[in-house]
């Protein structure tokens, strides 16, 4: 049999390159997470100056 025509053989593959985009699709996500986070944690320390300036005045 042709190792081309071997559906396991095309299978595994395929299995293998979904694993692959599965890693690389968490990672995206970790770090789009991540992005996000700082950009909250810079929005919330930009409120709180605004507040602790408010305040002091």
């Amino acid at each position: 049999m042709h190792p081309k025509s071997n559906p396991h053989i095309i299978y595994k593959k395929l299995e293998f390159f979904n694993d692959i985009n599965m890693k690389k699709n968490n990672t995206n996500s970790l770090l789009n997470t991540f992005k996000k986070f700082i950009i909250y944690e810079s929005l919330l320390k930009e409120r709180f100056n605004k507040a602790k300036g408010v305040s002091v005045l």
